[in-house]
C-alpha cells in the first residue's frame, strides 16, 4: 500500500495516458476497505486535474462495497463540497442505484456543482418517479439558476433513451414548461430535447460539446405547433 502512495505522488508529475493507465490498473487488482481510502483520498488530490478526472473514472470500475462506502463519504458531515460532488459523478458511473433515494438531500445543497451533478445523474439511473423531480427544477416556478433548469430538460432526454415508453408523459411536461419559460437558455436546452424525442428537426443545433445555435424564438413558436399537432393526433388515437 505504502508503495502505491510514492507511486501517485511521482505521477501526478506527468499527463502521460501510458504512465497513468498502468498505475490505475495495479491500483484497481485490490479490492478492500483499506484500498478505497487510499483510492478515496487520491481522489481529494486535484493538483493534477487530467489524472484526478482518470482517478475517478477508475474508482466507478469498482464494486458495488465500494460504492457503499463513497456513499458513507458523501453523507459524512466532514466531506468537502469538491469531494461530495465528484462522489455523486462516480456513483452515478457505477450505477449505483441506491443513490436515487439520496438524490433530493444532496440537491438540497447551497453549492451548485453539487446540484448540477445530481441531476446528471438523474439522468443517467432515473424513471418516471425522477422525471417529475426534474420537472419540478425545470419548472418556471422553480428558483433554480437557468442553466440547471435547462439541463434538466435534457436529463429527460436521457431518460428516454433508457425508457422510451415515457416519451409521451415527457413530451407533455416539456410541452407545458416551454408555453410558459422566458430564458432562452432554458428554452433552448427543453427544445433540442424535444428535437431529439420527436426526431425532428425544429431550427436549433446542438453541437458535440453540447453548444446550440439557431433562432431560438422561431424555434419556439415551431415547437410549439409541433407538440399541439403530436398531442391533438395522440388524443384521435
Amino acid at each position: 500500500m505504502d508503495n502505491l502512495i510514492k507511486e501517485f505522488n511521482k505521477i501526478k508529475k506527468t499527463d502521460s495516458f501510458e504512465v497513468h493507465h498502468n498505475y490505475i490498473k495495479k491500483l484497481l487488482s485490490h479490492e478492500n476497505e483499506a484500498i478505497y481510502k487510499i483510492h478515496y483520498n487520491f481522489i481529494n488530490d486535484r493538483k493534477n486535474t487530467i489524472l484526478h478526472e482518470r482517478i475517478c473514472r477508475a474508482f466507478a470500475k469498482r464494486s458495488e462495497k465500494a460504492g457503499s462506502f463513497l456513499l458513507e463519504k458523501a453523507l459524512d458531515k466532514n466531506t468537502n463540497n469538491a469531494s461530495i460532488a465528484d462522489i455523486i459523478q462516480i456513483l452515478g458511473l457505477m450505477k449505483f442505484h441506491k443513490l436515487i433515494s439520496y438524490i433530493p438531500y444532496f440537491l438540497s445543497y447551497s453549492d451548485e456543482t453539487i446540484r448540477y451533478k445530481c441531476i446528471i445523474v438523474l439522468g443517467w439511473l432515473g424513471g418516471k418517479k425522477e422525471v417529475s423531480i426534474l420537472n419540478n427544477i425545470l419548472s418556471p416556478q422553480s428558483q433554480e439558476v437557468d442553466y440547471i433548469r435547462g439541463y434538466s430538460a435534457t436529463a429527460m432526454r436521457q431518460i428516454w433513451f433508457n425508457h422510451l415508453e415515457l416519451k409521451e408523459y415527457i413530451l407533455s411536461l416539456l410541452f407545458e414548461n416551454l408555453k410558459n419559460e422566458s430564458s432562452q437558455l432554458v428554452n433552448a436546452m427543453i427544445i433540442i430535447t424535444i428535437q431529439d424525442i420527436l426526431d425532428k428537426k425544429l431550427g436549433l443545433k446542438e453541437n458535440d460539446l453540447g453548444e446550440i445555435s439557431g433562432d431560438i424564438s422561431k424555434s419556439k413558436t415551431k415547437s410549439l405547433l409541433t407538440l399541439d399537432s403530436f398531442f391533438h393526433n395522440q388524443n384521435k388515437i
